[in-house]
């Protein structure tokens, strides 16, 4: 199990693995694979734990990855809470899933998103008009560093990191290969570390090589402190997101961000204030937005800075205490529920 999920055991929370390498979890979801071409969910799923409970919380990558458990919770009475991680223009509901998404996250008690743009997109794709939906900050990793990071002693190249799953359909790696390979970028001191596991490792390392690259590498795994220590701001050309961790910790360390105007993105990257957004992910929409990082070379440390203390004044002091509270009040309402 995952280090913190440890934590939480010996904190006295009650742990059960559901991940895809547990033996429940295969023989769950093989049942699920089996019902679902009938559109039905297994009658007893994590029995014990789901009757105990006085609010089941759902938590998903996209809008519809726990359907069948939502709708399972929904015909027998639980009260459940949903969230929702990230959602994109690549995935729209026909018409009989939008009205199964209508009526089980009608259903739950609170439903958060992680981005105001995710929500929006949603509304727009299912024409939900439910008054239940919130959106709430993602809190950052419990071991990120308090304070901004000191500003790499090295000034050139301009050195970039992509942190995140090694996963072009999502995080666009693809698209910074292509971009490199462009003669507009030719001779501009800058450079890209790829940090992060994923599908897409092998692939992403032979494509350097194919296409001649000196200045992308693959960088495997490092902390924050090691990524940010030598790396001066972040590249994310992510074809869809909720609201990035691996940004959301670039500006708190004091690195500006050259993201694509995503989701959570959009409302917290300033063009040319604390990093640019690239317009589309698209190879050329990266070319332009890393020109124009280059021609602010001398203003980077200042955008850095700008990051730092932007993301401080916008963001709670504790966002996993603000989604616990908000959870312990939908599960109080639940208990006076069955109460009365």
């Amino acid at each position: 199990t995952h280090p913190r999920m440890d934590e939480l055991a010996r904190a006295g929370v009650k742990v059960a693995p559901y991940g895809f390498g547990s033996t429940r979890s295969n023989n769950w979801m093989g049942r699920i694979q089996r019902i679902l071409p009938g559109d039905q969910c297994p009658s007893q799923p994590a029995p014990g734990l789901w009757r105990e409970a006085d609010l089941v919380v759902v938590n998903m990558g996209g809008i519809s990855d726990g359907l069948p458990w939502l709708e399972h919770l929904l015909t027998t009475g639980r009260r459940y809470a949903i969230i929702v991680q990230a959602n994109m223009v690549a995935f729209w509901p026909n018409d009989q899933l939008a009205a199964r998404l209508r009526r089980v996250y009608g259903g739950a008690c609170r439903v958060f998103f992680v981005s105001e743009d995710n929500l929006r997109l949603f509304r727009i794709q299912t024409a939900y008009d439910g008054d239940n939906a919130r959106v709430i900050w993602n809190p950052m990793n419990p071991k990120t560093p308090e304070k901004p990071i000191p500003w790499p002693s090295s000034k050139q190249p301009i050195r970039l990191a992509m942190v995140g799953r090694v996963e072009p359909f999502a995080k666009g790696q693809d698209l910074v290969l292509e971009a490199f390979a462009c003669k507009e970028l030719a001779g501009l001191p800058l450079e890209v570390d790829i940090f992060g596991s994923g599908t897409w490792v092998e692939t992403c390392d032979l494509q350097i090589r194919n296409l001649g690259l000196q200045s992308v590498r693959m960088a495997g795994s490092a902390s924050p402190s090691e990524i940010w220590s030598t790396h001066h701001a972040l590249l994310m050309p992510s074809r869809h997101e909720g609201t990035s961790l691996a940004m959301l910790e670039a500006l708190w360390l004091g690195r500006p961000v050259v993201s694509t105007a995503v989701a959570g993105a959009i409302g917290l990257i300033e063009e040319n204030t604390n990093g640019f957004l690239i317009h589309e992910p698209s190879k050329d929409a990266v070319v332009h937005a890393l020109i124009r990082l280059h021609e602010a070379r001398n203003r980077l440390e200042a955008m850095g800075s700008a990051a730092a203390r932007g993301i401080r004044e916008r963001m709670p002091a504790d966002p996993a205490s603000e989604l616990a509270n908000q959870l312990l009040t939908a599960a109080s309402s639940a208990v006076e529920g069955i109460a009365h």
